[in-house]
């Protein structure tokens, strides 16, 4: 079995693999986290109720990873 892994997953058609984007998921997560926790805030304000906020590194990553291996 040859080497499995993202670089490899995206390279180009002589085998050379491409620049991966580094942080990705850090980043869209850290976005998806502000997000939740802005909406969290405007529901405890008009609720008075507070709210738990979570986000997944793995789900995120893996969200936005899917359209590069995707669109091969």
């Amino acid at each position: 079995m040859g080497p499995l892994g993202l670089s490899v997953q995206m390279a180009d058609s002589d085998g050379n693999p491409l620049n991966a984007r580094g942080g990705i998921g850090d980043h869209i997560t850290g976005l998806a986290a502000l997000a939740g926790l802005l909406a969290a805030v405007m529901e405890q304000r008009a609720t008075g109720r507070g709210r738990v906020v979570e986000v997944s590194l793995l789900r995120t990553g893996t969200y936005v990873l899917g359209w590069d291996l995707g669109c091969r």
